[in-house]
């Protein structure tokens, strides 16, 4: 299976202030019977953000939310495949 990706664009703001624009590709590829799914992000902060919203606190936000997703996509894929 050749892989298959999933690109688009991002605008995150804190109370309207947009702190950061990125831009999100997310690839599936398959080997073995196995999907592997690679994420990468591309970002552009916004001058005059919000201090306390360095890159390190937003990679722990994005790793916190990705955890999430995968969750769920695990809870949506046990239930479809019963």
């Amino acid at each position: 299976m050749e892989s298959e990706r999933i690109v688009y664009d991002e605008v995150c703001d804190v109370n309207g202030v947009t702190f950061h624009r990125a831009r999100q590709t997310v690839e599936f590829t398959e080997a073995a019977g196995k999907t592997t799914i690679s994420i990468r992000g591309e970002i552009e902060l916004v001058p005059g953000r919000d201090p306390r919203l360095t890159l390190e606190a937003m990679r722990t936000g994005w790793s916190d939310g990705w955890n999430d997703n995968f969750d769920k996509l695990g809870l949506y894929v046990t239930a479809a495949t019963r």
